[in-house]
This record gives C-alpha cells, sequence and structure tokens, in this order.
C-alpha cells in the first residue's frame, strides 16, 4: 500500500507533485465525501421515516448522539462523515 511520494521526501519539491499522487488523493477524497455524504443521507432518510425496527449501524448511532449537540462550530455531518472514515480505514487494518 506505501508509496514513494517525492514531496514527502523533499518538501521543496511537493508543490510539483511529479507523480501526480496528491492529484489522485484530492480526487479519492472527494469521492469517499460523496459516498459517506450518500449513506448519511439514506440513514437520515430512513430515521425520518420511522423505520426503526432494523437494527442499528454505527452511522445510527452517531445521528443519535450528536442529534442537537453543539461541536464547538464543527458541523455535525462533518465530524459524523470524519469518524465514519477513520473508523473504517482503522477497522480495515
Amino acid at each position: 500500500m506505501g508509496l514513494f511520494v517525492v514531496g514527502d521526501a523533499i518538501s521543496a519539491l511537493g508543490w510539483l507533485d511529479l507523480g501526480g499522487e496528491v492529484k489522485e488523493m484530492k480526487k479519492t477524497a472527494i469521492e469517499m465525501d460523496s459516498i459517506v455524504s450518500e449513506w448519511l443521507e439514506q440513514h437520515r432518510h430512513k430515521r425520518d421515516s420511522g423505520d426503526t425496527e432494523t437494527e442499528q449501524d454505527f452511522i445510527d448511532v452517531l445521528l443519535s448522539v450528536l442529534n442537537g449537540v453543539e461541536l464547538a462550530g464543527y458541523d455535525v455531518d462533518t465530524v459524523i462523515k470524519g469518524t465514519c472514515t477513520v473508523r473504517s480505514t482503522i477497522h480495515s487494518f
């Protein structure tokens, strides 16, 4: 999974993005954000429609716990998406 990125080794050359790794990482981040946003909307829709008979998963629990909570200026959606992404990354190792 590891990849040698010139900008990481020689920070002065980071702005060049010689291998296109930064561009690919940004593209992947946008795709991941879109996927997790869709999951979040599906869970909200399920909760709003009253479908509470199914088993709750991680996103359902986060939505319940963070409902109406003030997060020091952070957007609840962003916190949930970030938490889900980090959890998925850690869980896969």
